[in-house]
């Protein structure tokens, strides 16, 4: 049997055009990790993973010099996308500490903001019952207040400020909840509301309060802002608690 010409060609467009569909759903995008945690001896990154999938998480393509040590984070164009999706982390080890070496965003070329695990701080108290959770990332833009405002549990928006570095982790118990929040930068360009003051190492502290019984404590320590809030079912967190934690806070390294 002889197919028209026109017949055929029509045929072989209708099979490439299905080809090129695929493959550009199926193609990898390249996507900047935006931060990262170096570990505490050097030889592992932790990036938050980008990919908007609740199902196919991204993947972490690492170069590595004697100069500098790239990271690109990959996920597929099909991937899809779900609205209460919780990002997780991904991490990569490195065949050599990253010590001096510049760690690069793979996907602009430039610097990649990270947070060193040995300045994480950690407290030597918590109340009974406490347990850590994993550390959480993040570009923050910078708020009012040495951390937050005194009055919100979450940070307030200053639209002209630059965005800077913040790394939390959570300590969970069945009756409440801790976090220490510290951003790395520069010092607030708005000036803090005034709650009660206490001293943390030589630093002045601002205790705050917030909805669903948060309670807050902030300062600065020299380039960080550090926050210890908490809150409580069914009752206000003892600001005596809060304190405790935040005197008994040290670095990891």
């Amino acid at each position: 049997m002889v197919w028209p010409i026109g017949l055929a060609a029509a045929g072989v467009a209708a099979i490439t055009a299905g080809i090129v569909a695929y493959v550009y759903a199926h193609r990898e995008l390249a996507v900047s990790p935006g931060v990262a945690q170096v570990s505490a001896d050097g030889l592992t990154v932790s990036v938050p993973d980008q990919s908007p999938s609740c199902l196919t998480p991204a993947t972490v393509a690492v170069s590595e010099s004697y100069r500098a040590v790239s990271l690109t984070e990959w996920y597929p164009a099909g991937a899809g996308w779900c609205s209460d999706y919780e990002p997780g982390t991904i991490t990569v080890r490195l065949r050599t500490p990253l010590g001096h070496r510049e760690l690069i965003d793979g996907s602009t070329g430039r610097p990649l903001p990270w947070f060193d695990q040995r300045r994480e701080l950690v407290p030597g108290y918590l109340p009974p019952g406490y347990t850590p959770g994993a550390a959480s990332l993040g570009m923050m833009p910078e708020v009012h207040g040495p951390v937050f405002a005194t009055d919100a549990p979450f940070p307030l928006v200053s639209l002209n400020a630059p965005h800077l570095l913040a790394c939390s982790r959570e300590f969970v118990s069945a009756r409440g909840l801790v976090v220490v929040t510290q951003v790395i930068g520069p010092p607030p360009v708005t000036a803090p509301r005034e709650g009660v003051v206490v001293w943390v190492h030589g630093h002045r502290a601002i205790f705050g309060h917030g909805v669903l019984n948060w309670r807050f404590l902030n300062w600065r320590d020299g380039a960080q802002a550090i926050q210890v809030r908490g809150t409580m079912s069914g009752a206000a967190f003892p600001e005596a608690m809060l304190l405790g934690i935040a005197w008994s806070l040290r670095p990891v390294g």
